[in-house]
């Protein structure tokens, strides 16, 4: 039986190191777009779908959010 491996530029996520920019400390949301039917986990500074590039995103956590920053 012959073994299958992915190439490593296919990993989704890497070790950070110290001096990364790419893996700064970022606020990260989860939003639903509603135009790929998909759940996305992204910056909070940037807003928009990975695949389709849609700004309208469905925040779920929102009234959480909002509660959480006033304690």
């Amino acid at each position: 039986m012959e073994r299958i491996s992915s190439p490593t530029s296919s990993c989704v996520s890497r070790e950070p190191s110290p001096d990364d920019k790419e893996f700064s400390e970022k606020t990260m949301m989860l939003l639903g777009c509603p135009a790929c039917l998909m759940y996305v986990i992204i910056p909070e500074e940037n807003p928009k779908c990975p695949k389709c590039k849609s700004t309208v995103l469905l925040d779920f956590f929102k009234e959480e959010r909002m509660k959480n920053s006033k304690t």
